[in-house]
């Protein structure tokens, strides 16, 4: 796939995943909803997915370079506090409902 093709077609899910790494940033992981905090999960896993394209493809620098810079900023909330913010939703849901 041509470079430009591949930024064209993804560039939206970037700039979501983006958008969500400066909310969780701002007011914890835990305070995004589920289907924020599942969105999140997503749009990481499809980066890094794009990431390895883009290396594989031999991409201009400069891609290769941000999608990396993503990636690494998300890696923490989504390894370390999304699944115990995921946990946290999960059992106050649960909660709410079997009342």
């Amino acid at each position: 796939m041509r470079q430009q093709t591949f930024v064209a077609r993804r560039k939206g899910t970037w700039e979501r995943l983006e958008t969500l790494v400066a909310a969780a940033a701002r007011r914890g992981v835990r305070r995004l909803g589920a289907p924020e905090i599942a969105e999140l999960g997503r749009t990481y896993r499809a980066t890094t997915s794009d990431l390895a394209f883009a290396r594989g493809s031999e991409y201009e620098p400069q891609i290769v370079e941000y999608l990396n810079r993503l990636v690494a900023r998300s890696h923490g909330y989504v390894t370390d506090r999304l699944p115990r913010a995921a946990a946290h939703v999960y059992a106050t849901s649960s909660r709410a409902t079997f009342r």
